[in-house]
């Protein structure tokens, strides 16, 4: 039977198979048809969930989608951002927050298999709200950014408001470098970006260094600028030297 059909039981749609199913593509199809077929799986896979009442599942497979949207989004089109945060806007509908906060404020016994497994399906629920937050805080700098007359600042305000309930600001330093920079204040969106990556145990993505540089532009540091850009070259170079086999 095929995975996702409205007669599939709740038991047979894990999250795996709920991500793969809304991941996975034939590459010999053209983009409308790839698009056609994507979002008719969807409704199916979304159309099972709500049948069954799996709601944890429909959180999932959600998420996946969201999650996809985001990487495909154009980021200076205003409809696909205003798309992508109200898709966000539904994913976050499918949380009960004040029931999550409520399960975040007992402590757990974890010697009680049954709160041990409802608290990990609620880590796994706030996971989600977060990342939705997160892609909506984001979308919204974006549109700021692509129209600041048309787009105010205060929906992205909002946003961020709702993000820093449920997550620290250092856990998406991106946000809010970005609410920071859209405010015009560089200086602390620098202060933040530079702390995080002090922080970070692993060496520094292109986009941060990027942004880093950005920030350092827009405050007029021109030569900290131009120094970090020959380190992004060293780091991130255009092109790598063929190698050759050695000649006898």
């Amino acid at each position: 039977e095929k995975v996702g059909s409205p007669a599939t039981p709740a038991e047979a749609l894990p999250t795996e198979a709920v991500a793969a199913a809304v991941a996975t593509m034939p590459t010999a199809e053209t983009k409308d048809e790839l698009t056609k077929r994507y979002s008719e799986e969807l409704a199916a896979l979304r159309a099972a969930c709500e049948a069954a009442g799996a709601q944890q599942q429909l959180l999932d497979l959600m998420s996946s989608h969201l999650a996809n949207q985001d990487s495909l989004c154009d980021r200076s089109d205003a409809p696909s951002l205003e798309a992508l945060v109200r898709l966000a806007d539904q994913v976050v509908a499918l949380v009960d927050r004040v029931e999550l906060a409520a399960a975040f404020g007992v402590i757990i016994d974890k010697d009680d298999t049954a709160q041990a497994k409802q608290h990990k399906q609620d880590e796994a629920k706030k996971k989600s709200l977060v990342s939705a937050l997160h892609i909506k805080a984001l979308a919204l700098a974006d549109l700021h950014a692509v129209d600041p007359a048309t787009h105010a600042l205060a929906r992205l305000d909002e946003a961020l408001v709702d993000l820093h309930q449920w997550a620290a600001p250092s856990e998406h330093v991106k946000a809010t470098c970005r609410w920071h920079k859209a405010h015009g204040r560089a200086a602390s969106a620098l202060a933040a970006l530079s702390q995080s990556l002090e922080k970070d145990k692993v060496p520094p993505s292109k986009e941060s260094l990027e942004l880093q540089i950005s920030l350092m532009e827009a405050l007029g540091w021109a030569h900290c600028a131009i120094a970090a850009k020959s380190g992004l070259l060293v780091k991130f170079p255009a092109a790598y030297p063929l190698v050759f086999s050695k000649l006898d």
